[in-house]
């Protein structure tokens, strides 16, 4: 059993450890958008717009962003939980006989704490952070005009971090607006390309925001 996925069984075992009567499960889900750095992945991507003289498509510095969660409000300040994020990442293009089609979405799966003061009011800021494991199984093909298509698979792991502020709104009953703000590292070292190692890294790091949905049976 991999590490990525005894996180989430660690955590859930967790939550359920705590008592019931002192706490109060919740589910959420958001969308949102971030930047990326991708370093790696831009340089391939303005080599190929170079050799077709022509922009194929624009580097990836940033993209969507969705997913869900399942957290445990152990006391009236914070929540601890496991989630799920997708990172989206792409780029496509062609012009003149050359064309390019690159996917690299992230999954991400990962534990949360939310720290949120003030319980008695309607609106709260607070603090959160993920941490967890990022996975990529990707793919890309390619062709400059007068030569073969060329195709790609990229797969490999990494750890993901993330520092933000949360802020919570109660709209009726057990529903509350979530915002989150912050920043996000999330880097996959020495991923392998085509199954061979490649020295090539991708990497998701950059600032966020999330909006969201959070609800209390």
């Amino acid at each position: 059993m991999t590490a990525r996925v005894r996180l989430p069984i660690l955590l859930c075992s967790l939550l359920t450890a705590v008592p019931v009567a002192a706490a109060e499960f919740v589910v959420g889900a958001h969308g949102g958008y971030g930047a990326y750095t991708q370093e790696d992945l831009n340089r391939n991507i303005l080599a190929l717009n170079e050799a077709a003289r022509a922009t194929l498509a624009d580097e990836i510095k940033s993209g969507a962003e969705w997913g869900g969660h399942l957290g445990l409000r152990i006391n009236e300040t914070t929540i601890l939980g496991v989630a799920y994020n997708r990172l989206e990442a792409a780029a496509a293009g062609g012009a003149g006989g050359s064309f390019l089609d690159l996917e690299v979405p992230a999954d991400c799966w990962l534990a949360f704490v939310n720290w949120l003061p003030d319980s008695d009011q309607v609106g709260r800021l607070g603090l959160g952070a993920d941490a967890g494991f990022v996975t990529v199984d990707g793919s890309a093909a390619s062709q400059v005009a007068g030569n073969p298509v060329e195709t790609r698979t990229y797969a490999g792991d990494g750890l993901f971090l993330a520092v933000y502020v949360v802020g919570d709104a109660i709209l009726t009953g057990g529903l509350s607006l979530l915002a989150h703000g912050g920043f996000r590292l999330a880097q996959l070292p020495d991923i392998t390309v085509n199954g061979a190692a490649s020295g090539f890294d991708l990497d998701y790091s950059g600032v966020f925001v999330r909006v969201g949905l959070r609800f209390a049976p």
